[in-house]
């Protein structure tokens, strides 16, 4: 059964739809929150993983304490990541 370059197109694309609606299905989004909105109920986040966009402060990378200031427009959370991984081109300002 010989199949035609269309029909074998075809196959290949649906195949791959299929792996990319099951990649999407399995993944679940993280929604990232700016330093604004979490101060505005920050018993919500409290004691909870979350992923926050922000400015590092400067002058407030403190290596051996492990901490940072990161800041909004108008508030500013301090930052423990004793636990967490700092990427390489991490860096204030």
């Amino acid at each position: 059964m010989a199949l035609t370059r269309i029909s074998r197109l075809a196959i290949v694309f649906s195949a791959s739809l299929a792996v990319l609606g099951l990649m999407m299905a399995s993944v679940d989004p993280e929604i990232q929150y700016s330093v604004d909105e979490i101060m505005e109920e920050p018993e919500r986040f409290q004691d909870n993983q979350i992923f926050v966009r922000g400015v590092v402060s400067i002058d407030s990378m403190d290596y051996e304490e492990m901490r940072f200031v990161l800041e909004g427009v108008s508030g500013e959370i301090f930052v423990d990541f004793t636990h967490s991984p700092i990427p390489d081109g991490f860096d204030e300002g």
